[in-house]
């Protein structure tokens, strides 16, 4: 529920779906995304600029605090996939964010490509934080 009309970490859910099922991952402390562009400046023969827009997907990261083996065994499990030359599953992100107003707004990320950006530095007396990155071709409306 968004404070004081603002949005907050806690307006939001996350559900990444696998191949292998859904993937969850507990100790999510942030979740970053991004459209994705390239611009083209075309200068006409008349001296007028126009600009044109291609749109290149989607990226974003994950902040996570770990809790357990989860993100380890799947990205352990994806390597031994590949070397067994077994195809990587189509992946997707679900993203639902419940609005100040009481609407709901929901997004799927499409043909998502996880990275294990980072597995954690494991130091005395401290947590480990990993970072999950992630490509995607496209982010749709669901609701």
């Amino acid at each position: 529920m968004p404070l004081n009309g603002y949005s907050t970490g806690r307006d939001i859910t996350l559900n990444i779906n696998t191949g292998a099922g859904i993937l969850r991952v507990a100790g999510i402390t942030a979740f970053r995304r991004k459209q994705e562009t390239t611009e083209l400046k075309i200068r006409r023969l008349d001296a007028v600029i126009d600009h044109v827009r291609f749109f290149d997907g989607w990226t974003g990261s994950f902040t996570v605090e770990r809790r357990d083996p989860t993100l380890d065994r799947y990205f352990n499990q994806l390597e031994a996939d590949a070397y067994a030359g077994i195809t990587e599953a189509e992946t997707t992100i679900s993203e639902t964010i419940s609005e100040q107003n009481g609407a709901v707004s929901q997004y799927r990320y499409r043909k998502v490509l996880l990275k294990f950006d980072d597995a954690g530095e494991w130091r005395g007396d401290s947590n480990v934080k990993m970072n999950l990155a992630f490509l995607a071709t496209r982010r749709m409306t669901i609701a």
